[in-house]
């Protein structure tokens, strides 16, 4: 019987320490991403973000409709990504106006909200592709909401920047088209 008891002991004292070990594992890779985020440059310490004329990180979800959409998918069209969250009201408004802003331009619009609930109040569009995914806020590191960034055709950040109302939004469109990108965001007749 003294026996038994300490093997049972013996057993759970291994599950125990396993379990510990496992925890102690999980604890270390979600310190790690976290630090992952920073960087040291000289004496101060900066957020890693993704910068204009860097190459935007490539992704493939699912949209609001269940189709595979992909970042580069061979058209000659510019991205806009927006990032959004569903409790945040400068989103709600950004996103509520989208449609209207980007009518009669050649782009590729996704909204990227970083949970799976969906809103009663977005109405999706044919031109806007509705994302749930931490993957790409995470991928972005978007910290900020909304969040925009402008892509050109090759895959390189035009444009990367936290808005608050969607005049802004407006305002960098049509700053893009007065500059050289006028000939792929205004659609041609």
């Amino acid at each position: 019987m003294k026996l038994e008891f300490l093997t049972i002991s013996n057993y759970l004292l291994w599950v125990v320490l396993i379990i510990q070990t496992l925890f102690i594992f999980y604890l270390t890779k979600l310190i790690v991403n976290f630090l992952n985020r920073f960087r040291l440059v000289g004496n101060s310490i900066q957020e890693i973000r993704l910068e204009v004329g860097q190459e935007a990180p490539l992704f493939r979800s699912k949209n609001h409709l269940g189709e595979v959409v992909k970042l580069k998918d061979g058209s000659q069209r510019y991205t806009l990504l927006i990032f959004g969250s569903k409790s945040c009201s400068s989103c709600s408004e950004v996103i509520k106006n989208v449609s209207s802003q980007i009518n009669n331009r050649n782009l590729r619009v996704f909204i990227i909200y970083n949970s799976d609930s969906v809103n009663e109040e977005v109405h999706p569009t044919e031109k806007v592709h509705h994302i749930y995914s931490s993957d790409i806020f995470e991928n972005y590191y978007v910290s900020k909401v909304p969040h925009i960034f402008l892509i050109d055709p090759s895959g390189m950040i035009k444009v990367s920047k936290v808005i608050k109302h969607s005049s802004e939004l407006l305002g960098i469109i049509r700053e893009a088209e007065s500059t050289n990108t006028i000939d792929y965001l205004v659609e041609n007749h």
